[in-house]
């Protein structure tokens, strides 16, 4: 070959590289399934589905035939994808597109609930206030707004700071009467009052009046701690906990102002509820014994509410669509403990086989197993809410703790394989009920029903 055609073959080379590197034009065809407000219905659809990665990719296709009166709703439904997700730096900045486009859009209250997630609370109460003063606030936002504002800020609006606390890691935002009383409250307000926060030595003065009481930093070193325990369950470092969250925990002295502040936020509390975890806005709500040995300066019983709701708490940071009888039974098994090195650390996950004031899920499952009244494996792993609640929740709650229990503390390595992936998989966002069918053939479920019941009967 001569040097001049070897030139000519080169060149010809080049050329059509470049013509089959260079992008497609877009034809008719290519236009996206579904199209403006269509999109955003079919996302919406998705979502309920459990399945907001593909609500997600509905709308990005859509996004360039979104007229511009309807892109707020665009944005908003995008934040929703999103925040399933756990992407809440994405979600964050589509609420705010959104609200910023039509202020008066349904996606305030998101807007202010991821605000608050951030610990930018002044910037949620703007966008509370600025929705009631419209007109379109609902009895939700109302109760945001307590949840926000606290239970002692309009009896002591000069000293409520005193009863709130970051903790070290920024994790957890506690607020609680822990470690003073109301008559020592009532003096401290009135003599802030009588300071001028403007002059140098009344700001210093108030700086040290101000200072939260020993209880309760010791209240946000447990949650911090309990958090660390956690995540060593389930595998997780510290580089996999979301930053920049900071999680709510109010912890009241009285089961009086427990129930006082519940009645403000829309809570569960009742005279039969130590403590519960909000899912709608975040946070945790407990009350204190006063018997009993006490930890972080706090009794064993409500350690125990704290420890089983907590993992609530945690679990919904991480994912939005989980199964009922995975997030219920890690937060049996987890709610299990034993104190050890004099109530320095406690030892999660333990195996409690009776106590003296009611059954244990030890207990509860053992009879349920040797009445036949267990619900059969296949069926467990595939229930729903719906579903996990018409069942005997004494025999579902029991199951959920053993099969926990079995995954981690037991002797099949393969199934805890697969609940730890489980658990990821909902992390990651992905539809759980697809995940039980990926990592459980047909095939599993009887050797693992029969290895799960030997077990339990041996324990």
């Amino acid at each position: 070959m001569t040097r001049l055609s070897r030139a000519a073959l080169a060149v010809f080379i080049a050329l059509a590289l470049a013509a089959a590197l260079r992008p497609t034009p877009a034809h008719a065809d290519d236009k996206p399934e579904y199209t403006g407000v269509a999109a955003c219905n079919k996302a919406l659809a998705l979502l309920k589905e459990n399945k907001p990665k593909d609500a997600l990719k509905v709308l990005e296709d859509a996004k360039d035939t979104i007229d511009d009166e309807d892109k707020w709703l665009w944005w908003g439904n995008s934040g929703l994808c999103h925040r399933d997700l756990r992407e809440d730096d994405e979600a964050l900045k589509c609420y705010e597109q959104a609200v910023k486009l039509k202020p008066d859009c349904w996606f305030v209250l998101r807007y202010a609930e991821m605000l608050h997630l951030f610990g930018r609370w002044d910037d949620a109460l703007e966008q509370l206030d600025a929705e009631i003063a419209r007109g379109g606030s609902s009895q939700r936002t109302e109760e945001f707004r307590n949840v926000i504002l606290g239970p002692w800020r309009e009896r002591w609006p000069h000293a409520w700071k005193k009863l709130e606390m970051t903790s070290k890691l920024g994790n957890y935002h506690v607020v609680s009467d822990y470690g003073v009383t109301e008559d020592e409250m009532d003096e401290l307000e009135k003599q802030l009052t009588e300071l001028d926060p403007e002059d140098r030595h009344d700001a210093k003065k108030i700086e040290k009046l101000l200072k939260p009481a020993d209880d309760l930093g010791q209240l946000c070193d447990l949650m911090e701690y309990v958090r660390q325990r956690y995540m060593s369950f389930v595998g997780m470092k510290e580089r996999d906990w979301p930053k920049g969250r900071v999680i709510k925990v109010f912890f009241f002295r009285t089961e009086q102002g427990f129930n006082d502040f519940s009645a403000m936020t829309g809570g569960e509390g009742s005279e039969h509820v130590a403590g519960f975890y909000d899912p709608n806005h975040y946070y945790l709500q407990l009350f204190g014994g006063q018997g009993g040995r006490r930890v972080y300066g706090i009794d064993e019983e409500s350690l125990d509410t704290l420890i089983h709701e907590g993992w609530h708490q945690f679990f919904h940071v991480l994912a939005e669509n989980v199964p009922t009888w995975l997030n219920e039974g890690l937060a049996e098994f987890l709610g299990k403990f034993e104190l050890k090195q004099g109530g320095k650390s406690i030892e999660l996950g333990t195996l409690v086989r009776a106590r003296k004031d009611n059954y244990t899920r030890y207990e509860d499952i053992r009879t349920a197993i040797r009445e036949g009244k267990y619900i059969p494996i296949k069926e467990f792993l595939h229930l729903t809410r719906d579903k996990w609640d018409a069942k005997d929740l004494d025999v579902a709650y029991a199951e959920a703790w053993s099969l926990a229990y079995y995954a981690l503390k037991g002797n099949n390595s393969a199934f805890k394989k697969n609940y730890i992936k489980l658990f990821w998989g909902c992390v990651e966002g992905k539809n759980w009920q697809d995940l039980v069918d990926e990592l459980f053939d047909e095939k599993d479920y009887e050797p693992l029903q029969a290895a799960w019941l030997k077990y339990m009967q041996n324990l």
